[in-house]
């Protein structure tokens, strides 16, 4: 019996959720219905949100390709049939490539159905008169799509002027900015907040609970039925991490269109904005989470890995011992050799007692703060621009050398862009030397540690210490901590069992950098964090 393949293609992924997709497999169900002696096969070929204009659907990845390479290899043979729902989703290639396609499949035996009008070409038909008609057909799809095509890129270079003379471009605007695109000083607080959250470590999901529970009356309760948003003007269904993702890397958040400033009002600064862009490419290191501890995440392993902290509960009536581990060994004991585990109380001691060289790091001076915001603006330019040589380098190599204009049109960007490189690694060489060798923080680290105390908020606490990397290294017995390449070391002793005398029922520790030896009692209490805080 013969078989029938279907293949499905729309060029739009917004098509995805309309009717297209539904239609083209309406009228294949119908074709097969009024043609029972043809099977369908199970193999679909489908093509969701692939144009058919530059042939990108004919390449072996995508399935288009596919079914050309199954007619070639016999897979699709003599007699079987291709159902597409009309020519021009077989590509809107020109006439000549069009006809080429056609007939590779034809001249194998195989016919191609086309839904929308019942016709069937195959050999026999289109030396009968289709092939007329079927001329006519690809000419007016490629026509049409040239047409788009010239209309899109016209529209597009149009905005592109006007965003240069600083004029907004219409466009549906993000939450912060009203749709006669001024600045909501009230959402343009919660974006900021949104990009401090990121930098101290949440992740777009945790950002996502933090609105509905701090913003309800915006962002909903959180449940999916009811993530509406609150907000003015806007028109989007729901807010979800995805959601989240696409405000944290927005150049709109800094006023710009693309790669052009200027164009919208600024909801947050340019520093800020571009800490954000180098965390989101693994370019900076963000801060982890405490999940039980406040130590969490300041105390690691000789290895690097931080350390995890576990209850070990004791016999009745006793108090549980919590003490820390290498999360690296935990997981593997052959990617670390260090298999101490050291009291939690004795790392916490520790961390307090060099606690003070961490939040002086956070003490910078007013001009300090402005070389560092200039020299983040800079070093996120610079990262934008690489990007767009890589661009615009990859699609110099992939055009066609016919195309003269083009060629040069994007070496003149080309040439451009590196031009632009080459000013900011100047400009870059300039702060540094007027930075020199200060331990910095951005200004909105530095803004949410001013007036906070341990006891405030242990959890931004935390994470404000990981921003500048202060951590303890556990090796052994030993708990480590570096001031500017000055070691300063504690050594655990060990736990005191004695009922009576100086250090009775304590953990005894040497700090060897004072020479003093220090007594932790047994029962002294562990600094946890809040659940409602994480």
């Amino acid at each position: 019996m013969a078989k029938a393949f279907s293949y499905v293609r729309f060029s739009s992924a917004k098509q995805a959720d309309g009717s297209s997709l539904r239609r083209q497999n309406e009228a294949i169900q119908i074709w097969l219905a009024e043609n029972p002696d043809v099977d369908m096969s199970p193999v679909r070929f489908e093509d969701l949100g692939l144009s058919g204009f530059k042939g990108k659907h004919k390449e072996e990845k995508n399935s288009f390709g596919r079914l050309l390479l199954a007619v070639d290899n016999g897979d699709i043979v003599k007699g079987d049939y291709v159902l597409v729902e009309a020519v021009d989703r077989l590509g809107r290639e020109d006439l000549m490539t069009m006809n080429a396609t056609i007939t590779r499949i034809v001249d194998k035996g195989i016919k191609i159905v086309t839904l929308d009008d019942g016709l069937e070409y195959n050999t026999e038909s289109l030396n009968g008169g289709l092939l007329i008609g079927l001329i006519g057909k690809f000419q007016q799809a490629n026509n049409y799509s040239k047409q788009l095509s010239y209309r899109v890129k016209g529209s597009w270079n149009d905005r592109k002027a006007l965003a240069k003379e600083g004029e907004p471009v219409k466009m549906r605007t993000p939450f912060w900015l009203s749709p006669n695109f001024e600045l909501i000083d009230e959402y343009a607080d919660i974006l900021k907040q949104i990009y401090e959250w990121y930098l101290l470590g949440d992740g777009q999901r945790r950002i996502q609970q933090r609105l509905t529970s701090s913003w309800p009356h915006l962002f909903g309760d959180g449940k999916r039925d009811v993530w509406k948003f609150g907000l003015k003007n806007n028109k989007s269904k729901m807010v979800n991490p995805g959601t989240v993702k696409k405000w944290l890397s927005n150049p709109m958040a800094i006023g710009q269109w693309g790669a052009i400033p200027n164009v919208y009002p600024s909801a947050i600064e340019q520093d800020l904005y571009y800490r954000v862009q180098n965390a989101v490419k693994k370019k900076i290191k963000r801060a982890s989470k405490p999940r039980s501890y406040f130590i969490g995440g300041l105390a690691k392993c000789r290895c690097g890995s931080n350390l995890t902290f576990v209850r070990d509960q004791k016999g009745k009536g006793e108090l549980p011992n919590v003490n820390s581990r290498c999360t690296r060994r935990g997981r593997n004991p052959k990617l670390c050799d260090n298999s101490k585990t050291l009291p939690a109380v004795v790392v916490q001691q520790v961390i307090n007692e060099v606690l003070h060289f961490g939040y002086s790091k956070l003490i910078i001076n007013d001009n300090e703060k402005a070389s560092k915001k200039e020299l983040i603006v800079i070093e996120g330019k610079i990262i934008e621009t690489k990007d767009s040589i890589d661009l615009f380098f990859n699609l110099l190599k992939s055009m066609n050398k016919k195309s003269i204009y083009s060629l040069e049109k994007i070496q003149q960007e080309l040439e451009e862009k590196e031009m632009k490189l080459q000013e900011l690694m100047t400009e870059k060489e300039d702060v540094m030397d007027a930075l020199g060798t200060s331990a910095l923080l951005s200004k909105e680290v530095v803004s949410l540690f001013e007036g906070k105390s341990f006891d405030d908020n242990p959890v931004e606490m935390n994470r404000l210490l990981q921003q500048i990397n202060f951590e303890v290294r556990c090796d052994g017995s030993s708990i480590k901590y570096n001031l500017d390449g000055q070691e300063i070391e504690y050594k655990y002793l060990g736990f005191e069992r004695a009922k009576t005398g100086k250090h009775a029922n304590s953990y005894v520790v040497l700090n060897k950098f004072a020479d003093v030896v220090i007594a932790i009692p047994r029962n002294q209490e562990l600094k946890e964090i809040d659940q409602n805080l994480l």
